[in-house]
């Protein structure tokens, strides 16, 4: 994926490091908590770190978040944040990023470098019962998943870019209506490809 930026105006994409998720000390049983840490071309020399909790099949819920050097910054280029500054950070972007990178790979059961290259390794990691299925039910079943599972990643990808609308953004480049895109986003929220969303969460 490049960071540079296309002639759509969109920002340049947020790198995200994922950490394997744990078990919550004195926590409800099966809580988990995972950190995420966010770079941005756009910025440099500041990164993010993002933690969450949460349990299987929930959203994460933010619980703290620091700012401080990129990790790559040499140490006679740290400077000091100001308060002020803060205020100039796309926290609330990078925020998002951090969450959805987390929940993709919480959801697929592994981290960065475990996670299928393409849509139909994403299905058969979810439904390994349709690799050696050669009836026409099952590759029917295969052909429609492995449409929604590639929806679902140009989605988590738009989302990760800060597109504010993803569903648009995935009409607009397939020539589909906005409609048939949320119901393909949908299916593939069933299906597990996508984290279920808040009340009053974006499509």
């Amino acid at each position: 994926m490049s960071s540079t930026p296309d002639d759509s105006g969109e920002p340049e994409p947020v790198r995200v490091t994922v950490t394997e998720p744990a078990l919550v000390k004195d926590g409800p049983e099966g809580a988990i908590a995972v950190t995420a840490t966010v770079t941005d071309p756009a910025h440099p020399k500041r990164a993010a770190l993002f933690e969450y909790i949460g349990m299987p099949g929930h959203r994460l819920a933010p619980v703290s978040v620091t700012v401080g050097p990129a990790p790559d910054l040499p140490y006679d280029e740290y400077v000091s944040i100001p308060p002020r500054d803060l205020r100039d950070l796309p926290l609330a972007r990078w925020e998002s990023a951090a969450r959805w990178r987390a929940e993709l790979e919480l959801g697929q059961g592994g981290s960065s470098d475990k996670r299928p290259e393409s849509a139909e390794a994403w299905v058969f990691k979810l439904y390994p019962e349709l690799r050696d299925d050669d009836t026409p039910a099952a590759q029917r079943r295969l052909r429609g998943l492995t449409h929604v599972a590639d929806i679902a990643m140009e989605y988590a990808t738009l989302s990760i870019l800060g597109v504010k609308d993803p569903a648009a953004a995935i009409a607009r480049r397939r020539d589909a209506k906005p409609a048939t895109v949320r119901s393909w986003i949908h299916r593939a929220r069933k299906a597990g490809f996508l984290p279920e969303t808040q009340v009053g969460g974006r499509q």
